[in-house]
């Protein structure tokens, strides 16, 4: 499936490849894209996320990089 994303390098829109989604502990969701072995991040919609993406592998985001909450539970 692809999608439009904005490339930082080359500061325009392009079409790629959406490679899986993610779902981040602070409740955001996302997609992320690829193109010359760069990532190229969006955000998107809940219902996006859920709907128009149900076909695309998920990624498990990355957890809190504060270290409080990597002695305990994060909140987020």
């Amino acid at each position: 499936m692809k999608a439009s994303f904005y490339d930082v390098k080359a500061r325009k829109m392009v079409e790629a490849e959406v490679k899986y989604k993610v779902q981040y502990p602070n409740g955001r969701y996302g997609i992320v894209g690829e193109i010359d072995g760069r990532k190229l991040p969006k955000f998107v919609k809940e219902e996006d996320y859920k709907k128009t993406y149900k076909a695309v592998p998920v990624l498990e985001a990355a957890k809190c990089a504060k270290k409080a909450c990597a002695k305990k539970a994060c909140k987020k």
